[in-house]
């Protein structure tokens, strides 16, 4: 029985297979709050909702309003909750990131918004 063979073509795997798995541990992320921006936003209105969440006030090319929730990500220490949402309280500047898909869920992800600069009006 001749075994020497197979143990070389074990080793050539193995090391292939090693070469497969390593990951580039510098590589940036493609979604989430560390991943690169996908649009930016300046000076818009916007109300605070609590629990990490804002509504910005929008408007569309053709002077259509909407409104739109955002998911902070970071955690706002100085905000308040607006008391009426339809009258925004603050205004923001920041960039949105995209929101990371792990699967089909119930509940609707908003978007993520990193805040550069954020102001109360009232």
């Amino acid at each position: 029985m001749n075994t020497s063979v197979k143990y070389p073509n074990y080793a050539i795997l193995l090391l292939i297979f090693m070469a497969v798995s390593c990951k580039d541990k510098s590589a940036e992320p493609d979604c989430g709050c560390d991943s690169p921006a996908t649009s930016t936003i300046n000076n818009i209105p916007a109300s605070y909702l609590g629990g990490n969440r804002l509504t910005l006030h929008l408007k569309h090319s053709n002077d259509v309003s909407y409104e739109e929730v955002y998911e902070l990500c970071d955690s706002p220490d100085t905000l308040t909750i607006t008391p009426d949402v339809h009258h925004p309280n603050y205004r923001v500047s920041g960039t949105v990131k995209k929101v990371c898909f792990y699967g089909p869920t119930f509940a609707i992800q908003p978007p993520l918004l990193k805040i550069t600069k954020i102001r109360k009006t009232l």
